[in-house]
């Protein structure tokens, strides 16, 4: 049989070498794609995923599909034990030149977001409604559920890159504690992020949109 092989090279040789060398590049491509995915996953995950107990996550996702895929899992309504939490990465505020906090989407268990407690109001149910942390409510005049806030948020095409800005007003729709970890975050809606997004006109990647999934809290813990 080897004998066999070895005529059938020799005898073809050009296209064996061909065929040789279409397999490693493609190899040598499909793992530097699997590097840069993994690249951004990672600094995602260290972002807003960090130390999350999932089932299943899903990444990579346009606003339009993972707001349906939301509504899909959430329907028929979760049980006490299943959480979901789906995200999309808005932007960010700068204040005096550095980044004060990120603007995120979100839809599901607020408190499966880095254990993040409702302080006062509710989550953002309309599209121009916002959620802000304690502290910065504490700091900019004692703000509160039904005031409004004007912010001019930076847009990034990739992650880790600011873009063009865009002033938004907002209704507090709600106060949380602030978050323990990596940050400040405000929290909008997923259809008033894709909103938002859209209105800029820009072409976003959508490695930063996911959803965390976990069937039973607490019991297991699969990526």
């Amino acid at each position: 049989m080897f004998k066999l092989a070895f005529r059938y090279i020799k005898s073809n040789i050009k296209s064996s070498f061909r065929s040789v060398f279409g397999i490693a590049f493609s190899v040598m491509l499909m793992f530097s794609l699997v590097q840069i995915s993994s690249s951004v996953m990672d600094r995602f995950e260290k972002a807003a995923l960090s130390g999350l107990r999932r089932d299943f996550t899903v990444y990579n996702i346009s606003p339009k599909k993972l707001i349906k895929l939301h509504k899909d899992v959430i329907e028929p309504p979760l049980n006490s034990n299943q959480r979901v939490m789906s995200i999309i990465w808005v932007g960010s505020v700068y204040e005096d030149d550095l980044e004060a906090f990120k603007i995120l989407g979100i839809d599901g268990d607020i408190n499966y977001f880095k254990s993040t407690q409702m302080y006062q109001g509710s989550m953002a149910q309309l599209d121009n409604e916002i959620v802000i942390e304690k502290s910065y409510a504490s700091s900019h005049g004692n703000l509160k559920p039904g005031d409004e806030i004007s912010l001019e948020i930076f847009y990034a095409t990739k992650l880790d890159e600011i873009g063009e800005s865009i002033e938004h007003t907002f209704k507090i729709s709600g106060i949380i504690n602030d978050v323990v970890d990596s940050g400040t975050y405000f929290f909008t809606n997923l259809s008033g992020a894709e909103k938002l997004l859209n209105e800029t006109g820009l072409v976003f990647d959508d490695y930063s949109n996911s959803m965390a999934y976990e069937s039973s809290e607490g019991e297991y813990d699969v990526v």
